[in-house]
């Protein structure tokens, strides 16, 4: 065995005695600790804490520490006192100051009747009135009590939260004075009309007059004002001034388009009036249990409708659209009146039975109704409805051509052969509803749109009469007759594709030659088309939406949407339009 081997042999036996020694201590300490484990305890428990151990080694100075020599980690925890209670601190807080009495109003005799004098020390207003001098601060307004208020309302002709408002929104001066107005029992209604002298001096000296209640009477908000005129306008019966928005159920836009044109025509109520019956009891029974449901867009609401369409269909050659028309626009006005929004869907499956448009491409063979079921084209719908009423209306028997006139227009047109001079004439658009113009540039307004409907222009191939042969001619339109009001029909369609060129939105007023006179229209209603395909120029899906003039104010009416439009906006946000209203102006 080597030495270094015997040195490790020594090592490791050293080791392993003082493991052993080791074990031996922490037994020996563990079985003294279980014996004197209560005395050990109780001995901690009473050593003093380490605050009153430790002593200076000198004498204090004057400001010093005796714990600034210890470091931050060794100084003493200091134990703090818990808070009082929340409750308790208020309670002792209420018995150390007491609540103030409310010192008295001044009384300051030097002022003279009506006299303010502010101070500078509170920022409050003292007024003078004749019953003596009130404080006028922010803190006497509040401080009215609930026996104030009772007394006020009680007072007052009615009673509520209503008259507590007015009551808590008195000047100072009203204050001073409502000790003589509370002797009268009852207050004086205010009158809008103007009251005779007579019933002025009949009232008593202390019931105020109507003038001193007007001017007395707290003022009402922007809200509460708004209000008040709605509730008024719809009682007395007079018009709110917006239109009357219309739901839509499907795709009824452009008939509800087009029912907001016609309000702006109100003779037509009065000719549709002549005609007398036209309605389906069973489908107005049907259609008035169920109207919340139809106007749903579930399966429900169309199994609905399609059954009232069937009941009006079994009837078609009793169903007269004047009267659903006139029901319609009737329905309008009233909601109009009341600021609402109506409905006018029996009147669309009443043009659905009557009406089709046979010039949709793949529809079905007698055309696709007017129901507001599919997507159908403003202007045509217009153009159908106003024939079927000529056509009711001459049934009847009634005399002459009402729709004619007030709608109606006539024109001429003149062609001249290149070859031989030959000039051709011939009435054009006779009995017809609207005046269809077509889009050449963009940009053009609707007063040049019309400039150019009698602009000569080049036809060539075309069959001369004179000299039969077959070249080119010039041909050229004018107007001959129009009503007070014109419909223009911009042509915004061409093959599978919508034209997109902007016309500016008609604010000034229109000039038009009718046989050789100028005759002035102003725009009451334009029609426009938003397209929501794939692109601007799509036909597969759009929009038609109303801007119509009441008074002096245009509106947006997009289906139940109706909100007030500006110039500007109109102008700037407007420009596809494709049907437009114009107004003769009258010369007073």
């Amino acid at each position: 065995m080597t030495e270094r081997t015997r040195v490790l042999a020594a090592q490791k036996a050293e080791h392993r005695r003082n493991l052993a020694n080791h074990a031996n201590q922490r037994a020996a300490r563990k079985e003294q600790s279980q014996k004197e484990g209560v005395h050990a305890s109780t001995a901690r428990a009473s050593t003093p804490p380490l605050n009153q151990s430790i002593k200076p080694s000198q004498p204090q100075k004057p400001g010093y520490n005796k714990y600034s020599s210890l470091k931050a980690s060794k100084r003493p925890r200091q134990v703090k006192e818990c808070p009082a209670p929340k409750a308790v601190r208020e309670s002792e807080r209420r018995q150390i100051r007491p609540p103030q009495p409310k010192r008295p109003l001044p009384q300051d005799d030097s002022l003279e009747p009506g006299e303010i004098r502010e101070t500078k020390r509170r920022k409050k207003k003292t007024v003078a009135s004749p019953r003596g001098k009130i404080s006028a601060s922010k803190s006497s307004l509040k401080s009215q009590t609930a026996q104030d208020v009772i007394k006020a309302s009680e007072s007052s002709p009615t009673s509520g939260p209503a008259s507590t408002r007015s009551n808590s929104r008195k000047r100072p001066a009203e204050e001073a004075d409502e000790g003589s107005k509370a002797a009268s029992p009852k207050r004086v209604k205010v009158d809008h009309e103007p009251s005779s002298e007579a019933a002025m001096s009949q009232a008593p000296p202390d019931v105020p007059t109507a003038k001193e209640e007007t001017e007395t009477t707290a003022p009402q908000s922007k809200q509460q004002e708004g209000i008040s005129s709605r509730s008024s306008n719809t009682l007395k019966g007079k018009p709110s001034g917006r239109p009357a928005g219309l739901r839509n159920f499907r795709f009824a836009c452009y008939s509800n388009s087009a029912l907001q044109t016609l309000m702006c025509i109100p003779e037509i109520a009065t000719v549709i009036s002549a005609v007398e019956g036209g309605r389906v009891q069973a489908a107005d029974d049907y259609f008035a249990e169920r109207i919340d449901l139809m106007e749903e867009d579930r399966k429900p609401a169309w199994r609905s409708r399609k059954a009232l369409r069937a009941m009006l269909d079994a009837e078609e050659d009793s169903v007269k659209l004047t009267a659903y028309l006139g029901e319609a626009l009737s329905g309008m006005r009233e909601a109009e009146k009341a600021g609402e929004t109506t409905s006018a869907l029996l009147f669309n499956q009443a043009c659905g039975t009557l009406l089709k448009d046979r010039s949709i491409p793949g529809g079905p063979e007698d055309g696709t109704p007017f129901n507001g079921e599919h997507q159908m084209d403003a202007a045509g719908f217009i153009d159908e409805l106003l024939r079927q009423i000529r056509t009711e209306l001459e049934l009847e028997g009634v005399d002459g051509d009402p729709i004619d006139d007030l709608i109606g227009i006539e024109g001429r047109q003149h062609l001249r052969c290149d070859a031989c001079g030959h000039v051709s004439s011939r009435t054009t658009d006779e009995g017809a509803n609207m005046l269809k113009v077509d889009i050449k540039a963009n940009n053009v307004g609707v007063d040049d749109l019309l400039a150019r409907y009698s602009t000569p222009e080049a036809v060539p191939d075309f069959r001369c009469d004179g000299c039969h042969e077959q070249g080119a001619v010039i041909k050229s339109l004018h107007l001959t007759k129009t009503s007070p009001y014109l419909l223009v029909h911009i042509n915004r369609t061409r093959p599978d594709e919508k034209i997109t060129t902007n016309v500016p939105f008609p604010v000034a007023t229109i000039n038009i030659d009718v046989d050789g006179t100028q005759r002035q229209y102003t725009a009451v209603s334009v029609v426009e088309h938003k397209s929501m395909g794939k692109g601007k120029s799509s036909l597969d899906n759009g929009h038609y939406l109303c801007c119509r003039l009441v008074g002096d104010q245009w509106w947006f009416c997009s289906d139940d949407h109706v909100k007030k439009l500006t110039i500007s906006q109109a102008v700037q946000k407007h420009k596809q339009a494709c049907l437009v209203l114009l107004k003769e102006n009258v010369q007073p």
